[in-house]
């Protein structure tokens, strides 16, 4: 089975479970909500939604959720101060089976995605991770960190989907493409 998450926090097959503060983020929450439902529609799965509002920092935003193989963390890390980062991080992956895998999408920024790079040297120094995409390079240390300059992002070019135009429009970013950073 895939068990899917939004922001915050994960949830059971055929739950999902989401998070946000704030009137934006419950706009944003709203249009995943209703990509999730036309998603789980189009593939004939039940699906119940419901909406958690928590502090990932606190550390108790994890108790209680059963262990998932798929976690997806979407603009989360960025949200939070890197002091953070690592903490969260480790909180989700304990959430994960033997076999489960955990996504971080951020944006494609370059400090973003750098604190990305170092979150990644952090869980793969300490054994808590493996890296399997976008860079398959397991060292403890990533090459792009040595030079201030440089990180890495993706960028699939063309018009967005309608419902990522929405959030592109709600949250005030370009709409010609999607760049995104990712681990």
């Amino acid at each position: 089975s895939i068990r899917f998450s939004s922001r915050e926090t994960a949830a059971p097959a055929s739950h999902w479970t989401q998070t946000g503060n704030g009137q934006r983020d419950g706009a944003a929450l709203a249009l995943a909500t209703a990509a999730l439902k036309h998603a789980a529609a189009k593939l004939g799965v039940a699906v119940a939604i419901t909406e958690v509002r928590s502090d990932v920092t606190a550390g108790t935003w994890m108790r209680g959720l059963r262990p998932f193989d798929l976690i997806v963390a979407g603009t989360v890390f960025n949200e939070l101060p890197e002091s953070h980062h690592l903490s969260v991080a480790s909180a989700a992956l304990q959430l994960l089976t033997p076999s489960g895998h955990a996504v971080i999408i951020e944006p494609a920024l370059r400090e973003t995605s750098r604190g990305l790079h170092r979150l990644r040297d952090a869980l793969v120094g300490r054994g808590a991770a493996r890296v399997v995409a976008p860079c398959v390079h397991n060292g403890a240390v990533c090459p792009a960190l040595a030079d201030e300059d440089d990180w890495c992002h993706e960028e699939l070019l063309g018009g967005l989907p309608p419902r990522a135009a929405e959030v592109a429009r709600l949250s005030h970013l370009r709409d010609s493409g999607l760049k995104f950073a990712y681990l």
